[in-house]
């Protein structure tokens, strides 16, 4: 019994040590360094970084799940409605030209 229960745990750290091992690998795809500009950040963390397919993907489903989540909160779903005078105004400053017959 006692070895099950060492072994059971010995397991958990593995999986545990695995987990932020790729943790940790993720985020080193997502940054990129840029040392030939000044004024620009050194590091910089962005999806366009990612290389690995796997990683693409796993940030285009948590992406997904994320603006999902937004999406359902009353203050996230206001700001993405336009309100009729926005829409007049955007009408105004559209022009239709006709093409020529």
């Amino acid at each position: 019994m006692r070895s099950f229960n060492l072994l059971k745990s010995k397991i958990k750290k593995y999986i545990n040590f695995i987990i932020i091992f790729f943790i940790f690998l993720f985020i080193l795809d997502l940054g990129k360094i840029n040392y030939k500009f000044e004024n620009i950040r050194l590091i910089t963390f962005d999806s366009l970084n990612l290389s690995l397919s796997l990683n693409k993907i796993i940030y285009q489903s948590f992406d997904k799940v994320y603006t999902k989540i937004l999406l359902q909160t009353s203050k996230h779903k206001i700001f993405w409605e336009i309100d009729k005078s926005d829409r007049s105004k955007i009408a105004e400053k559209l022009k239709f030209i006709q093409p020529p017959n």
